[in-house]
């Protein structure tokens, strides 16, 4: 199988925290244990997050990159966003 362990981290960005400059993940101490729980805590969470421009993908880039890096594995990177990406040079 392509996943055996089922982990995903999942990280939020472009809220009024982390604006255009960070992430944040899902659960601070670990990573969602699957896709369930991936959709569940986002339901969870995204109530509570007000939303902030501009927006730019480069921090969750640079995160997935990261986890790779260490994991020296495959992953998937996907984004889902809410609008316009306002900085697109940081993300070519």
């Amino acid at each position: 199988p392509f996943d055996d362990d089922h982990l995903i981290p999942a990280f939020g960005f472009g809220d009024v925290y982390t604006t255009d400059k960070s992430c944040f993940p899902f659960y601070p101490d670990r990573p969602c244990q699957g896709l369930q729980e991936v959709v569940d805590r986002y339901r969870e969470i995204a109530p509570g997050i007000d939303l902030s421009g501009p927006t730019s993908f480069a921090p969750i880039i640079d995160k997935a990159i990261e986890i790779v890096r260490e994991a020296r594995s495959y992953h998937i990177l996907l984004i889902i966003a809410d609008g316009q990406v306002t900085n697109e040079s940081e993300t070519i």
